[in-house]
């Protein structure tokens, strides 16, 4: 039989590490955080939007950046 002393390693005094940022709530801790926020309507979410935002994927975009003096961007 083979021996698992090979295997071993020795483990650095280290503190332990730090847990990372959690994947999930809770869902009660959720539903407490948004407890009394007043619900969307979605009319006017959509109207809002539409009034800010051109939603037609073939519009012509006229968007052109500010050049400085002296920039050769454009030229």
């Amino acid at each position: 039989m083979i021996s698992n002393a090979a295997y071993t390693h020795p483990v650095p005094d280290e503190p332990p590490a730090q847990p990372g940022p959690r994947t999930a709530v809770p869902r009660a801790e959720l539903l407490a955080a948004f407890h009394g926020v007043t619900p969307i309507d979605p009319d006017r979410l959509r109207a809002d939007v539409d009034a800010h935002v051109d939603q037609n994927p073939f519009t012509e975009v006229t968007y052109r950046p500010q050049t400085q003096a002296g920039s050769t961007l454009n030229k």
